[in-house]
């Protein structure tokens, strides 16, 4: 599902969720905001998550761990906060990037990505 730059606003709805065979999510560059629902677990195909560009807030939710066969994220240049869990680390990726950058304002702090 590739829904980038779109001009969309608010939150993701949660009926987006019910796809459980989604193998890309790309909603990057909008204006979504609110926290990532834990429901992101449910999409098990997801191999590409491109969510950056936007203004989601809170933490990265633990659930992306279920996500097996995710090979990128990019979630950077959005505003979350806190560590990326261990769960979320165990696995390996081809690209995963945050905010984690010294000297952000928003910063994440993520031993596990590959770009910051």
């Amino acid at each position: 599902l590739d829904l980038d730059n779109n001009q969309l606003v608010g939150s993701i709805p949660n009926t987006l969720f019910n796809l459980k065979f989604l193998n890309i999510l790309d909603i990057d560059s909008n204006n979504l905001t609110g926290t990532l629902s834990r429901k992101i677990g449910r999409f098990t195909e997801l191999s590409y998550l491109s969510l950056f560009g936007n203004v989601f807030t809170g933490t990265i939710p633990r659930a992306i761990a279920k996500l097996e066969k995710l090979e990128i994220i990019y979630l950077d240049l959005n505003e979350f906060t806190g560590t990326v869990s261990g769960d979320i680390c165990d696995r390996t990726y081809t690209d995963f990037t945050t905010d984690c950058a010294a000297g952000q304002d928003k910063e994440v702090e993520c031993g596990c990505c590959t770009n910051c």
